[in-house]
């Protein structure tokens, strides 16, 4: 699976900021958020199409005080 699909499968994500809209944030989001390297997966910063195993540790935005953390 690849870190792109495991955001997207996942119930709740932070909220989309995007455009002004609040709520889930679309793939495209994800994928700009994985390329900014605004998701850490297990201590790892992934590309959208890295493959990715089980996952402990899981933060959005880590760097910004609207950091996220999900373990």
């Amino acid at each position: 699976m690849t870190a792109l699909e495991y955001l997207h499968g996942l119930p709740v994500l932070p909220p989309s900021r995007e455009r002004g809209k609040l709520g889930r944030p679309s793939k495209g989001e994800l994928r700009r958020w994985l390329l900014n390297q605004a998701v850490v997966l297990n201590g790892q910063r992934p590309r959208p199409f890295d493959e990715v195993g089980e996952v402990h540790e899981l933060v959005f935005f880590p760097n910004s005080t609207n950091r996220v953390t999900m373990v």
